[in-house]
């Protein structure tokens, strides 16, 4: 089992500027962005955020994001290497459709984490994905092993600790975060985001849905999301994308997400056969020194 670092457990208020934030409004925007992405945003409630995910027509994900509505406005939530391509992309499928898309950058996206962070709180959401007002912040309880909070302000003077801190919660929460490495490698439910709430068969159709249903109700799934760790020396950077091999050498996967939690200890995302997580070794294919531990739920 995976032990979180001190610096993790205690209250953190960390400055995401790793991520963008996009408004989607317009008459048209719930059908409009229901016949893009993964989740239903038909059943989403007025208090409730969601993961979700756009694919490509091979059903692979180009973009995973956070999303969730609130006056009259759907708000995405992305990692900034992703927002240009996602915007210029997503605009080119607006045609005559009453939506407008755009960048917001009057507003300061902050997590706040750690054992006591209930108590740094006025008013707290109470489950999971589920957001509320606090004076004039919007609060998005996300989960997490610790108490943690999603907050959108528009105050920018606030402390700060390191962003390190906010991916290590996401990665051991088993939230994966698509980047360009990573872009139109994995299905959705390679990604658990059907477990994740990210990923619904009961939709209408989206890019890549026929290929994404034929997978799950023909059973034909044969690599999963796995939680796993790794120990390396100081030279050694595991990166999004970077192939997995078995004992034999053979391709079984990928790397999604990679972070350090102590020293040269990583805690890693990663898509795997799953036969070969099972029965095999698990090693980097680039330094296959390297190998994974899966770690058990």
């Amino acid at each position: 089992m995976i032990k979180l670092p001190h610096s993790v457990e205690e209250t953190n208020l960390i400055k995401l500027d790793q991520y963008d934030l996009i408004e989607i409004k317009g008459k048209d925007a719930r059908e409009f962005l229901n016949n893009q992405f993964t989740n239903d945003l038909k059943t989403l409630s007025d208090n409730e955020s969601s993961l979700g995910a756009w694919c490509s027509i091979k059903g692979r994900v180009l973009y995973t994001f956070r999303i969730w509505f609130e006056n009259e406005t759907f708000w995405l939530l992305l990692p900034t290497v992703q927002t240009e391509s996602f915007l210029k992309k997503l605009k080119m499928f607006v045609f005559r459709s009453d939506v407008t898309i755009d960048q917001v950058n009057n507003k300061i996206i902050y997590g706040l984490s750690g054992k006591d962070a209930d108590q740094v709180l006025k008013n707290i959401p109470d489950s999971d994905n589920v957001f509320i007002r606090n004076d004039e912040d919007l609060v998005i309880k996300i989960p997490a092993p610790i108490p943690r909070y999603l907050i959108i302000s528009e105050k920018d003077d606030l402390e700060t600790g390191s962003e390190n801190n906010w991916k290590q919660l996401d990665t051991l929460a088993g939230i994966p975060e698509i980047l360009p490495e990573t872009a139109d490698m994995f299905l959705p439910q390679m990604l658990d985001l059907e477990n994740l709430g990210g990923l619904s068969f009961q939709k209408g159709c989206y890019p890549g849905q026929e290929i994404v249903a034929r997978v799950k109700y023909r059973g034909e799934l044969k690599k999963q999301l796995y939680l796993a760790s790794a120990n390396t020396d100081e030279s050694i950077q595991i990166k999004p994308g970077s192939a997995l091999i078995g004992s034999d050498d053979t391709l079984i996967g990928h790397i999604v997400t990679a972070v350090t939690i102590i020293k040269h200890d990583w805690v890693l995302l990663a898509v795997i056969n799953i036969k070969s997580a099972q029965e095999g070794e698990i090693k980097l294919q680039e330094n296959n020194k390297v190998s994974l531990q899966i770690q058990d739920d």
